[in-house]
């Protein structure tokens, strides 16, 4: 297993060191795991003191899907206690990818479902700035579905293509002895080109990359809608941008958040001279 890691001129890093980044991968994923818990406790407790509307209760629903997401590298501990020690632990570190991906995949559900209805808002937006509007109701208007049965849907469409991999075996314990795709960018350390199947680049990178880029846009579009309320405040019942700004800071910041990360993600895992040289690069992800 060593010499995998010790072939390479240009890269000097032991099983040992790779060892000890899973380790820090579990403990780190279980502190935010637990952050996680504590966020949800008192987003739970907020929405029961308040009038929370769909919006709010679609936080709740995304804070729960990328608490389960982190949780899945707490769950590298295992892996650690396992790796190298106890034999091989190909099963499990295979049901671990997947429920890592699978994760991935409903936090980027329920991300693209927050952008979806902010959207809706700003373009929604036009009887505010009327002096005699028709409808002054900031709902969301009469959902096709009942939220249980979005929420549910959610969580079960992903569940239709995330099992492929099982099918080729790309889910496992790859050289970096990261649980996730086996087949993909970290196939061969040595290799400083690019090589993604089709299964990690439409299951994982394609759905991601569309959720950060709509991110992106829906965070251009609200702030150009505040800007625009501002300009015309007057228009306005008092105190209704400073509730909308308030409103709106989480979300914003979230998306903003989203699209930073997945940006250094995409750059860590593609570039390869900078993510196997630069070695914390991999523990951040």
């Amino acid at each position: 297993m060593s010499a995998v890691f010790n072939n390479c001129t240009n890269i000097n890093i032991t099983v040992e060191q790779v060892h000890q980044a899973v380790l820090i991968r579990g403990i780190a994923g279980t502190v935010c795991f637990l952050f996680g818990i504590v966020a949800i406790i008192f987003e739970i407790i907020f929405l029961y003191r308040t009038k929370a509307n769909f919006l709010l209760r679609l936080f709740l629903y995304l804070t729960l899907s990328s608490t389960l997401f982190i949780g899945t590298f707490g769950l590298d501990l295992v892996h650690y206690y396992r790796f190298g020690k106890n034999g091989d632990d190909t099963i499990y570190c295979s049901l671990l990818a997947f429920f890592a991906v699978y994760m991935a995949i409903v936090t980027s559900l329920f991300s693209c479902s927050i952008v979806f209805f902010l959207l809706r808002i700003v373009f929604n937006c036009k009887p505010l700035l009327r002096d005699k509007p028709k409808n002054r109701s900031t709902k969301y208007g009469c959902m096709c579905i009942s939220e249980g049965t979005f929420v549910a849907a959610c969580f079960i469409l992903p569940s239709f293509f995330c099992w492929i991999p099982f099918l080729n075996d790309h889910y496992g314990n790859n050289p970096w002895s990261y649980c996730w795709f086996t087949n993909g960018s970290y196939q061969d350390p040595c290799d400083m080109t690019v090589k993604i199947d089709w299964d990690e680049l439409l299951i994982f990178y394609v759905p991601c990359s569309i959720t950060a880029l709509a991110c992106f846009v829906c965070v251009l579009f609200v702030m150009g809608w505040v800007i625009r309320l501002r300009c015309n405040a007057h228009l306005l019942p008092p105190g209704k941008l400073k509730v909308i700004v308030k409103e709106m800071f989480l979300f914003v910041g979230f998306m903003i958040a989203y699209s930073f990360v997945w940006v250094i993600f995409v750059v860590s895992s593609l570039s390869k001279p900078i993510g196997f040289s630069v070695y914390t690069t991999w523990v951040v992800k």
